[in-house]
Order: C-alpha cells, then structure tokens, then sequence
C-alpha cells in the first residue's frame, strides 16, 4: 500500500488527511486565518490609513491598506463604507497569497471623483493619498510591505 495525502480547504478550514500503510487513516484539523486587504486606488496614487486611537496597534506611525481579518471581498467593502464612506460597487482580487496558516487576499478598487469628494475623516484616523514614490518613503505595516515585496 501505497501513503498518500491530500488537503481540502473547505472556506476558513483546514483538513489534512494522511493515510499510513494499513494503519487506517488519521485526520488532523488546523484553523486558518483570512485576512483581506483592500488597495483604493485614484489617478494612480495610493490611498494609505493611519489609526492613532486604536491601542492593539504597537507602532501607530505606520501606514497600511485597508484590512480585514477574517473578512471576505462583501466584508471589506462594507468596512471601507463604515470608515470612509464610500459605497464600492466591486472590487476586483489581485493577489491571493497563503503562507504558514495565513490566506492572504489582495483587492483592488479604483475610486472615482465622487467617492474621493465624499470621502469622510473620523477622528482617530488619517487617511492620505500618496505616489509610488512617495510610498517607497513611508513606514508601511507588515502587510502592506508584503504586497510591495512582492509586486
């Protein structure tokens, strides 16, 4: 007899299945953590956020995208309208990347001249659209980094 595996991800879990020469089967479960982040873009600069009220964040100078742990596309969008205001109509999945547990889903959305006029400030937050350039100078959070690391 031959050993074989296989894994299913079935959502936010994680099945591993190994089958040992005659031994019968043994499953092992592992949770897998989602994470999406949202990349808004507007006449090719990057929209970054800064919270400075929150206290679970260790250094409150870096900037990042918009981040949601646990969250799918629908989740994401929901946050950026409860703390920008702005409605997305979609958003469009660049990157989907798992490492050690972690799922890891990239969008992106373009913003147009009416989402950046409506744009709402809530105090504790700073948002700030930057160039590329501008971004390659910035303290970015470790997401955010990863996402340029790998562009």
């Amino acid at each position: 007899m031959v050993a074989s595996s296989s894994i299913t991800i079935p959502c936010l879990y994680l099945r591993v299945k190994i089958a040992i020469y005659g031994n019968g089967c043994y499953t092992r479960s592992i949770n897998i953590t989602q994470i999406s982040i949202l990349v808004l873009t507007y006449k090719r600069k990057i929209l970054l956020n800064r919270q400075e009220d929150n206290p679970t964040i260790a250094n409150k100078n870096n900037w990042a995208f918009f981040e949601k742990v646990n969250g799918n596309e629908n989740t994401v969008m929901r946050m950026v309208e409860r703390e920008t205001g702005v409605i997305l109509p979609s958003v469009k999945l660049l990157l989907s990347v798992f490492d050690s547990f972690v799922k890891k889903d990239y969008y992106h959305a373009e913003l147009t001249d009416k989402d950046v006029n409506q744009l709402v400030r809530h105090e504790g937050r700073e948002l700030q659209f930057f160039s590329m350039r501008e971004v390659d100078l910035l303290s970015l959070d470790m997401l955010s980094k990863n996402l340029f690391q790998r562009c």
